[in-house]
């Protein structure tokens, strides 16, 4: 499958559409119980499972690629409230909690609730305009 999404690159980082050679790499984190324990999916069980998601996520970046305009007003995260690393990272990009929704998910048997946070335009274009890196 050809890629069409646009490299980002950083000092840090490289973002690049994913491809059939991360498909360990993909297995090992969405099968891992302690991984996915913050997500809204249990664990993946076999490489046919992540063969699927591995399809899936090439096909949505395709769908909205970073070389079109997305013109996004908000964006959003849904973030399990005892996952205290991701909060903190949430918070210190610039989100701001909006909301606490009791059994949002059920994951592997349990309910579980979830914090709500989101982050408009106009707060991101004002901390980049005060230099204040958010994202």
């Amino acid at each position: 499958m050809d890629s069409i999404i646009a490299v980002i690159k950083t000092k840090r980082l490289n973002l690049r559409s994913i491809g059939e050679n991360d498909l360990d790499q993909l297995f090992e984190i969405f099968s891992n119980d302690e991984v996915m324990r913050y997500w809204s999916s249990p664990p993946l069980k076999n490489r046919i499972a992540a063969q699927a998601l591995l399809r899936e996520i090439q096909e949505g970046l395709q769908q909205r690629s970073f070389l079109n305009e997305l013109y996004l007003h908000r964006l959003e995260a849904d973030v399990d409230p005892r996952n205290v690393k991701s909060i903190k990272t949430l918070e210190r990009l610039g989100f701001t909690r909006e909301g606490y929704l009791r059994e949002r998910w059920q994951v592997n048997g349990e309910i579980q609730d979830a914090l709500f946070y989101g982050l408009l335009k106009p707060e991101w274009q004002r901390a980049r305009a005060a230099q204040q890196p958010l994202l």
